[in-house]
């Protein structure tokens, strides 16, 4: 069993049960386990209408935030490669990352990011995804998270494809043993 598959079981085990609890303008707000994995298999979805494909390399260069993790969780759904990057590394120090993990895409906290990689996007990067914020004019596609999870034309990808993922391909540290799980009464 992988990471996507433990989730998803505690989706199936009690799908109402609070997932991720965080702060967003001075309230807190409360997203459950099915709320999560809804936008986990549309960002899924939006990720391989714009081409990513098992095995492809995906970098994300922000804090951690819900969003973070459901772009971790919907990447990896898909069979591909995260490439975490600090966000306060200075731009040549993201772009030899990008370049040497073969990232396919980009994935940055703020425009702001995106704007300090101009100029310097290695060739492999074919699209930009912002998290938080408005997209900024750049040579590379740049998308806003928020409208790819709000865009119907991204029907949720069939959770089928977790179960697809080969899990003999990931690292054996990740590779986790577990009993299947019976949703709650």
């Amino acid at each position: 069993m992988n990471v996507v598959q433990l989730l998803h079981a505690s989706v199936v085990r009690d799908p109402s049960h609070a997932c991720l609890t965080f702060k967003r303008e001075g309230q807190y707000q409360t997203l459950t386990y099915e709320e999560v994995w809804q936008r986990i298999l549309r960002f899924a979805s939006a990720l391989q209408h714009l081409g990513v494909n098992p095995g492809d390399s995906v970098a994300i260069m922000a804090q951690t935030s819900p969003a973070w993790m459901i772009c971790d969780f919907a990447i990896m759904a898909l069979g591909a490669v995260v490439v975490p990057v600090y966000p306060t590394l200075p731009p040549a120090e993201a772009a030899y990352i990008l370049e040497n993990a073969d990232a396919a895409y980009f994935i940055a906290d703020d425009a702001t990011m995106i704007a300090q990689l101009e100029g310097t996007w290695p060739h492999s990067v074919q699209a930009a995804i912002v998290l938080n914020g408005a997209t900024v004019p750049s040579s590379k596609p740049v998308y806003e998270f928020a409208s790819l999870l709000e865009d119907d034309a991204y029907s949720p990808v069939d959770p089928a494809v977790i179960d697809r993922i080969p899990i003999d391909s990931w690292p054996p540290s990740y590779t986790l043993q577990a009993p299947p799980v019976a949703p709650r009464a």
